[in-house]
């Protein structure tokens, strides 16, 4: 079965009980996609019984350090297993990882993992940038910076849809992409009472409620939250609460979600 794995579900600053957004993807045939790569990727795989040197797939929505920076470590951690990795990214993106590639001397295949690079048009709606026998993943942009892209999960056996709004503000593109959707995992930094000026690249609990509803989402799963400033997930459920009337869960890091498809 499908799952979704929680790496990491804080924003850009990572706290005792949160690191930096990151997902693991695993999908029926049990092919795994890494998305975003925060952190110490490879420890936190471990501590979920995931072995890393099966990951061969990383997808990253934009440049910002905190979804990027665990890159080197993870083919780092590669060394001399004479494997591939793919990396997706928008073109600027890539350009990034390229130069940490070189700096950090990964580039030898001899020690480390051959790359290979997928453009993602940073401002194409609806991209297919991976299809398997059992998955289709596509791409759509978001409102955060020039280069951030939002993702949408497909599965070719049953009626089951996922999609991740990236780090994003408010996006009519990403109700639609996610209308019906059985999850929208979404950015979701504070609430709205902390959201002056955050709204131009993140969203708020109370904004996000609005969202799923409109799209009518079965499960909504609210992530990146913004660990610099005090509060409670208490209140993150009921700003939430006020406009959304669908499942929801509000993940912690390690914790791991069976994906089928949701009863309307």
């Amino acid at each position: 079965m499908a799952k979704i794995l929680f790496l990491g579900t804080a924003a850009a600053i990572a706290s005792a009980e949160r690191d930096n957004t990151s997902l693991l993807f695993i999908d029926n045939s049990g092919e795994k996609f890494l998305i975003d790569c925060a952190g110490s990727p490879v420890a936190k795989l471990a501590k979920l019984a995931v072995d890393y040197r099966e990951i061969s797939n990383l997808i990253l929505t934009h440049t910002h350090v905190d979804h990027i920076y665990g890159v080197p470590s993870f083919l780092h951690s590669h060394y001399r297993l004479g494997n591939r990795v793919n990396i997706f990214a928008t073109q600027e993106c890539l350009l990034l990882i390229r130069g940490l590639i070189s700096f950090h001397s990964l580039e030898d295949t001899k020690k480390f993992p051959e790359v290979s690079f997928h453009t993602i048009p940073a401002n194409e709606k609806g991209f297919v940038f991976i299809e398997n026998e059992t998955t289709i993943i596509s791409s759509f942009p978001v409102r955060h910076t020039p280069d951030s892209i939002g993702l949408k999960i497909s599965s070719k056996e049953t009626p089951l849809t996922l999609v991740y709004s990236g780090d994003t503000s408010f996006s009519r593109i990403v109700v639609d992409e996610a209308k019906y959707a059985d999850y929208l995992i979404h950015d979701c930094a504070c609430p709205s009472r902390f959201a002056k000026g955050l709204e131009e690249v993140h969203t708020s609990a109370l904004t996000l409620g609005e969202i799923a509803e409109e799209a009518q989402v079965k499960t909504l799963i609210p992530i990146h939250f913004l660990t610099e400033i005090d509060f409670q997930m208490k209140e993150i459920e009921e700003e939430i609460r006020k406009n959304f009337s669908g499942n929801l869960i509000i993940p912690s890091d390690s914790d791991s979600l069976e994906l089928k498809p949701q009863l309307s």
